[in-house]
């Protein structure tokens, strides 16, 4: 696939950018994005990806960024993840956990411990077993 990247790359950078199959993985698990089957072909992670950084882009305008604004920014972005952890990821503002806290009508630290284990476990259960 690296060839083939690369031939494509020649074509257009920004509408084929590079593809690295780990970096990308790695950005869909931080951006909850769902991922390509263990036995997918290499042209399908690629075209998975390529969707991928269109809707990063079009999240992006949506949002009024100027930036990434085609596939190779995107793909930048992507590169400056790779190091990451899932537990890197900003927690909730805490005057947002704060504000959900008073709409619920539960206390603060319950939110805190909550969102503790959320970056620990991925998971909480709150009653039954659990897969419930």
């Amino acid at each position: 696939m690296a060839l083939i990247s690369a031939l494509l790359v020649g074509i257009s950078a920004e509408r084929y950018p590079p593809f690295g199959v780990e970096m990308f993985e790695k950005a869909y698990k931080l951006t909850d994005y769902p991922d390509t089957f263990e036995n997918a072909n290499e042209a399908t992670r690629y075209e998975h990806a390529l969707k991928f950084l269109d809707k990063f882009v079009e999240e992006a305008r949506v949002r009024g960024l100027n930036r990434p604004r085609n596939l190779l920014e995107a793909r930048s972005v992507v590169y400056l993840l790779r190091n990451k952890t899932y537990a890197d990821r900003d927690p909730l503002p805490k005057v947002r956990l704060q504000r959900l806290a008073d709409e619920l009508l539960i206390e603060r630290a319950f939110l805190d411990r909550i969102e503790k284990l959320l970056a620990d476990k991925r998971q909480v259960v709150f009653q039954g077993p659990p897969g419930t």
